[in-house]
């Protein structure tokens, strides 16, 4: 039970992946929120918790269909959206505290939606 997360609340958008990613640090899921795009970037020491619906998240602003850490940085991840974005997130190493809303790049000039990420 300590190897799993309970009360994710993963999105229900179609997107161009699996919609779920980790790496050594983190597990990330395109979360449900209603409204704009979000991805739950959750540390490992959150295993066999709880996962409140209010946790902080990487605040994409349109629709995911696409995240990816960094093969060599754990907390550096990209996101492709329907709005046409690629950007990149620097994560904290200890994970969010807060809601994370200014990405370090963001790579635009797509006509049509970027559907991938790495």
């Amino acid at each position: 039970e300590k190897e799993r997360f309970d009360e994710i609340r993963i999105s229900i958008t179609k997107t161009e992946s699996t919609g779920v990613r980790g790496n050594g640090s983190f597990a990330a899921v395109a979360w449900n929120a209603g409204s704009g795009g979000q991805v739950a970037v959750l540390p490992y020491s959150l295993q066999g918790t709880r996962i409140k619906h209010d946790i902080p998240r990487v605040q994409v602003g349109s629709a995911p269909l696409d995240f990816e850490f960094s093969p060599f940085d754990d907390c550096l991840m990209s996101t492709a959206s329907d709005d046409g974005l690629v950007k990149l997130w620097r994560l904290p190493q200890e994970g969010l505290t807060e809601n994370l809303k200014e990405p370090v790049a963001c790579l635009g000039g797509h006509e049509k939606k970027a559907t991938f990420a790495t």
